[in-house]
C-alpha cells in the first residue's frame, strides 16, 4: 500500500502509470506535461486535474470519486472513469472526445451533444432516463445497458456497429437506419 505519492522534482513527466497501487492521495498539479495519467484500481476520493491541460487521456476507474471536473481538459480524447460514484459529468469542454467510458457509476444525466468527435460511448449500469446522441453521428459502439432509458433514439447514429441497450425500459428501438 503506498497511501500518497510525492510527484515533486518530475515536473516535465509526460505519461504517469500507477495503476493497481492503492494510492489515497495525489498531487499532479505540478506536472503540467502530463499528457496521459492512468490511475486505475487505487483508492483515490479526490483527483484534481485542473492544472493538466495538455491531458489527452485520463484513465481513473476503480477507485471512490465522487466528483472528477475535466472541465479544463480540452485535449482530452479518452476518459476513462467506470467504477467510481460520480452522479454528476459534465464533459460539455471535451469536444475532442472520442472514446468516454462511464460505466457503473450513479449518472442520472449526461449531456454528450457537443462531443461530436465519439466514437465511443460506454454507459451501462448506471441511472440514466434520458441519453440524446442525435449529434454523436461518428458513433460506432454505444454501450447503454443496465439504465431507465425509456427511448432511445439512433436513427441519426448509421456508423454504430455495435449497440448493447439490454436491461432498460425501452418499449421500442427503430434499428432500420442503422445498417452497416
Amino acid at each position: 500500500m503506498w497511501g500518497k505519492l510525492d510527484m515533486s522534482g518530475l515536473d516535465a513527466l509526460e505519461i504517469l502509470v500507477c495503476a493497481f497501487t492503492d494510492i489515497s492521495e495525489l498531487d499532479v498539479s505540478k506536472n503540467t506535461a502530463l499528457t496521459r495519467l492512468d490511475l486505475r484500481a487505487n483508492n483515490l476520493s479526490v483527483l484534481d486535474v485542473s492544472k493538466n491541460i495538455a491531458l489527452t487521456r485520463l484513465d481513473c476507474w476503480a477507485n471512490n470519486l465522487s466528483v472528477l471536473d475535466v472541465s479544463k481538459n480540452t485535449a482530452l480524447t479518452e476518459l476513462i472513469c467506470d467504477n467510481n460514484n460520480l452522479g454528476v459529468l459534465d464533459v460539455s469542454n471535451n469536444t475532442a472526445l472520442t472514446k468516454l467510458s462511464c460505466t457503473y457509476n450513479n449518472l442520472s444525466v449526461l449531456d454528450v451533444s457537443k462531443n461530436i468527435a465519439l466514437t465511443e460511448l460506454e454507459l451501462y449500469f448506471n441511472n440514466l432516463s434520458v441519453l440524446d446522441v442525435s449529434k454523436n453521428t461518428a458513433l460506432t459502439l454505444l454501450w447503454v445497458s443496465e439504465n431507465n432509458l425509456s427511448a432511445l433514439d439512433i436513427s441519426k447514429n448509421i456508423a454504430l456497429t455495435r449497440l448493447g441497450c439490454s436491461d432498460n425500459n425501452l418499449s421500442e428501438l427503430d434499428v432500420s437506419k442503422n445498417t452497416k
